[in-house]
């Protein structure tokens, strides 16, 4: 039985089914082996450094933000990737309301079949090569994420609205500060560009070399795939690398669904093994 791969992302649930991409309801009732890749409805995300061991990231990266009067109430604040500077770490995190946590979590333990969470965040950063960022698009977020053996860099836009010149603008100001983050010196070699669902007024080929020309760095376009709508048109898309890239080692949901992902990704090579195997008995 195949894997369906669902994208939970500002709110939207949609599932990336062969060559089409279906809107689900909220945590639908799913009898499939099932992995979701999801932003936490636009969970507070960014990059903070301090002195302190990366083993205590999350606690005190929570302490600061509550502080800061950034997050309140229950938090679950995850950390997608730390790395060590000097005395202390940068850690790329994203800080999620407990009652969203808790209510993804428990979707995931509820179905039929095995589910595998893993963090938006954390698909990211697999996509990377050594010396590449990303860029993101997906509704009106986009996002530019490099990590990097010495750094972290994040920044992100929302804009104002979905149509073309909304887009164009929420380009343009992450461009902005991407150019501001590189005069600091955490400067990739080139940045790959990933759309997610862009509509057909939307031109991923002219926003991301506008981008490129902003932030002074090669930009490549990523392999887009033409996904079909259940209510008729298409649209260009990367769900298909992300699907790709998912690492169960980043899964967020229960190490049981873990191991299950694990084997039925495995069981394709076994089938093909125990296939040779028996037909070098059956010539012996």
């Amino acid at each position: 039985m195949s894997t369906l791969t669902l994208f939970h992302l500002g709110g939207r649930w949609l599932a990336l089914d062969g060559s089409r991409l279906v809107t689900m309801p909220a945590y639908p009732k799913i009898d499939v082996p099932v992995v979701v890749i999801s932003d936490f409805d636009n969970a507070l995300t960014g990059v903070m450094a301090m002195e302190a061991n990366a083993s205590m990231a999350a606690p005190l990266i929570e302490r600061r933000l509550r502080k800061e009067g950034m997050v309140e109430g229950e938090t679950r604040l995850e950390v997608a990737h730390s790395i060590s500077v000097g005395r202390g770490f940068q850690a790329l995190y994203s800080a999620v309301p407990m009652a969203s946590w808790q209510r993804m979590l428990s979707w995931a333990d509820s179905g039929d079949d095995h589910c595998v969470v893993v963090p938006l965040l954390s698909v990211a950063k697999r996509l990377q090569k050594p010396g590449q960022a990303v860029v993101l698009r997906h509704g009106r977020q986009v996002t530019y994420l490099a990590v990097q053996s010495d750094a972290i860099t994040y920044a992100e836009t929302m804009a104002y609205s979905n149509d073309a010149d909304g887009v164009f603008t929420s380009v343009n100001a992450l461009a902005e500060r991407v150019k501001t983050a590189f005069a600091e010196g955490a400067k990739p070699r080139s940045i790959a560009w990933y759309a997610l669902d862009a509509a057909p007024e939307h031109d991923d080929a002219k926003l991301s070399a506008d981008f490129s020309k902003t932030v002074g760095v090669e930009v490549q376009l990523a392999s887009h795939t033409h996904l079909s709508l259940p209510e008729g048109g298409q649209v260009r898309s990367a769900m298909p690398l992300l699907a790709a890239a998912v690492n169960v080692d980043d899964a967020v949901s229960s190490r049981f669904a873990g191991v299950l992902y694990r084997a039925e990704r495995f069981l394709p090579w076994a089938a093909a093994a125990s296939a040779v195997l028996a037909i070098g008995l059956a010539f012996v």
